[in-house]
């Protein structure tokens, strides 16, 4: 039997590399699950306050993008809140010019031909599919788990910088589950209080493996004075 006997040298060396490689993999580690836990409660706070805003202005683009139609737009809107219950939209819902004021429960419609408001009492449209992001943008952030998240730090957007939050969650959205999956969402946060200014949605059509949901929102003008009230 012959026993090989190595130099202590080689070996000693090896080693601390070794520990080296795995303290720095254990420090990365704990440093990303930090700042995934910061992260978490940048998104838990921002949607509360951006929630708890007393009016806030915002845009909406949402489109289907496949491979085959290319590009197809279903809603252009700009609008603008009052809490708690004030919102007056304007835009393209697909591919037909709206205007609408909602106060409470009552809704106004402006027809686009005669120019004349028809009033709608009783109607909840934010409750509808058809208007569920356009009237409510922040319903795009009822979710019944985040279990991926990543925060991404400081992202510079209009020669300003916001966090980034990029995270896969599963919605809890009565017209997006059923009709879309896997998503895939970006989040631009004010970083003195973490409210929203920037999302990019995207999500697979469960209909077409090659059509996807692309929404943009962004969001400004937090607590300004912004007055909403039924049309003459």
């Amino acid at each position: 039997m012959r026993w090989v006997v190595l130099p202590r040298a080689p070996v000693s060396i090896a080693v601390a590399v070794l520990v080296v490689v795995v303290l720095a993999y254990l420090g990365i580690s704990s440093h990303k699950e930090k700042q995934n836990i910061k992260g978490e409660s940048m998104l838990t706070k921002g949607i509360e306050q951006t929630r708890n805003s007393k009016s806030f202005r915002y845009k909406i683009t949402s489109r289907l993008v496949s491979e085959k139609d290319g590009e197809t737009y279903l809603s252009r809107v700009t609008g603008e809140q009052v809490a708690p219950d004030r919102v007056h939209i304007k835009g393209v819902l697909i591919n037909t010019p709206i205007e609408l004021v909602q106060i409470a429960d009552t809704a106004y419609i402006k027809d686009q031909m005669t120019g004349k408001w028809i009033k709608l009492q009783g109607n909840r449209f934010a409750q509808t599919e058809l208007f569920i992001t356009e009237i409510n943008p922040l319903g795009v952030f009822n979710f019944k788990d985040v279990p991926i998240l990543d925060y991404k730090g400081r992202d510079r957007q209009g020669g300003k910088k916001f966090d980034l939050l990029e995270f896969e969650p599963v919605v809890q959205n009565p017209f997006l589950e059923t009709q879309f999956a896997d998503f895939a969402y970006k989040v631009w946060l004010y970083p003195q209080d973490h409210r929203i200014r920037k999302v990019n949605l995207q999500a697979r059509s469960k209909n077409d493996e090659t059509q996807k949901l692309i929404i943009d929102i962004e969001v400004w003008d937090y607590d300004k004075k912004i007055e909403i009230n039924p049309p003459i």
